[in-house]
């Protein structure tokens, strides 16, 4: 009964998201779930659950991604990363920050483990969210911080095309959630 009642309030965000217009919602919505199971996202949620809670049920395929996940966005995630949530706003909603300008030299930004880190940490907003405001509130904020990106060190910026499949990801995956 839960996911019904998760389906259609997906299913409200896409068409509210899209001003009504049914045609419009509908195809982003199936480019959506698309885009959850060719990412799977299902399993990258689960790179950070106890291991315990986690590893009986999945198949060897599902603990050699995770695995990966895990490695590639470990330095891209929490307080010392480059994504990250950063408490919650005065109405119970989370704070979801992307610093886009840090970069150490000598290390080359994965454009993968980027967008597996923005998924993954929009999703724990949204979840922190809801639970925070015991479901009354279903949107976060978002702040991407461009302080020191400018060309003369491009090499510890993230690249502009990687920052805009970020920004397409919110927008067009996850309407009705961003305040």
């Amino acid at each position: 009964a839960w996911r019904d009642d998760l389906a259609k309030a997906m299913i409200q965000r896409h068409l509210t998201g899209e001003g009504r217009d049914v045609k419009i919602a509908c195809r982003k919505l199936k480019a959506t779930l698309q885009g959850r199971q060719e990412q799977h996202l299902d399993w990258v949620r689960t790179a950070w659950c106890n291991e315990d809670e986690v590893t009986v049920t999945m198949t060897p395929e599902q603990l050699e991604f995770r695995a990966m996940v895990r490695h590639k966005m470990s330095r891209w995630l929490g307080p010392t990363g480059r994504v990250c949530l950063l408490d919650y706003d005065d109405h119970g909603r989370c704070n979801f920050y992307h610093k886009v300008a840090i970069c150490t030299q000598g290390t080359r930004y994965d454009r993968e483990a980027i967008l597996y880190a923005a998924s993954y940490m929009l999703e724990k907003a949204i979840a922190c969210t809801e639970r925070k405001t015991k479901g009354q509130e279903h949107r976060v904020n978002v702040v991407l911080d461009f302080r020191g990106a400018n060309m003369r060190n491009k090499d510890q910026t993230l690249p502009i095309s990687i920052a805009l499949e970020v920004v397409e990801l919110m927008r067009d995956h996850i309407p009705d959630r961003l305040w």
